[in-house]
């Protein structure tokens, strides 16, 4: 299981919506069970609530990662959410500043995984010098296992904004 922040909202919160993917597994396959014995109206209904739970499943697994990033200030953070895990054999972490190599921005690793959902995040603690030193670069960019990005104008745009208002 994963890490997470010191508060234990997250982590239940994460907990929580594990056990209610594995539920809806289990009751899935009550479903089938039913099926086959001949109650296909039941075995309807019961689909009918499956649904609505998978329905839900990726809005809940995106809301989660949108309040532990919330919840961890002073952290930099990649989250990537998808129906597996990505990251989990290769998850180390290439930065470059202004074109320059960044060593200081490797990031820890962790995950959680629920029903048909994975969410897998990078992140790192930065004190506000560094968090400054990385506001005031042009271009910042990451590679993980071979999938490259950069950080949006407007995730750097917040972050300026950020440090303006708490110095």
């Amino acid at each position: 299981m994963t890490a997470l922040p010191d508060d234990p909202t997250p982590a239940l919160l994460s907990r929580l919506n594990q056990n209610i993917n594995a539920l809806g597994s289990a009751i899935e396959e009550i479903g089938i069970w039913i099926d086959q014995r001949g109650s296909a109206e039941t075995s309807h209904r019961i689909n009918e609530h499956i649904e609505t739970l998978s329905d839900n499943s990726d809005a809940i697994a995106e809301l989660l990662v949108d309040l532990i990033a919330r919840w961890t200030p002073g952290d930099i953070q990649l989250v990537a959410v998808s129906d597996r895990s990505r990251y989990r054999e290769c998850h180390h972490t290439y930065w470059l500043v202004d074109g320059a190599p960044d060593p200081y921005l490797e990031m820890t690793y962790s995950e959680i995984s629920g029903g048909s959902s994975s969410i897998e995040r990078f992140s790192k603690r930065v004190d506000r010098q560094n968090l400054e030193r990385l506001a005031a670069a042009k271009l910042i960019e990451f590679q993980v296992c071979g999938v490259e990005g950069s950080v949006s104008t407007q995730d750097m745009d917040g972050l300026r904004q950020v440090l303006a208002v708490t110095k």
